[in-house]
C-alpha cells in the first residue's frame, strides 16, 4: 500500500514521519532570507537507508542540515546513508517546460498591468 500525504512542516509532524519517509521533500521560502533548517543531521541519521531528500530550497541554504548543493552533472550524493539530490536552480534542466509554465502562472498578472496600468505613473 502507498501511502502520500502532505503535512505542515512543525518539528513534531517531521519528527514523526522521518522513520516512514521514502523521500522527504524540503521546500521552503522566506524571500530574502536563507532557508531555516527544518530537519537536523540526527532526524537524518533516523531515516530508513537508502530513501531520498530532495531539498528544493537549497538555492537559499538548505532546509536540510546534511544538504548541500550539487550540480546537474553530478546531482546526486549519500551521506548518512540517505541519497540526497540538492541541485540548485532545478527548473534550469527543463528550461523551456520551466519558462511555459512561468509564462502560463504569470499571465494573468501581466494581463492585469496591460489592461489595467501598474498603478503607477511616469512622469516626465
Amino acid at each position: 500500500m502507498e501511502i502520500s500525504q502532505t503535512l505542515p512542516s512543525t518539528e513534531h509532524n517531521i519528527e514523526s514521519v522521518l522513520e516512514l519517509a521514502d523521500v522527504l521533500v524540503g521546500a521552503v521560502l522566506i524571500p530574502g532570507e536563507r532557508a531555516p533548517l527544518l530537519v537536523s543531521r540526527e532526524m537524518v541519521r533516523k531515516m530508513k537507508p537508502r530513501s531520498v531528500i530532495i531539498d528544493i530550497s537549497i538555492d537559499q541554504g538548505g532546509c536540510i542540515e546534511t544538504s548541500h548543493p550539487t550540480t546537474h552533472e553530478h546531482p546526486s550524493y549519500v551521506e548518512e546513508g540517505i541519497v540526497h539530490y540538492c541541485v540548485p536552480n532545478m527548473p534550469g534542466v527543463v528550461a523551456h517546460t520551466a519558462t511555459t509554465g512561468f509564462v502560463n502562472a504569470a499571465l494573468p498578472y501581466i494581463l492585469d498591468i496591460v489592461n489595467l496600468g501598474s498603478g503607477e505613473r511616469h512622469q516626465e
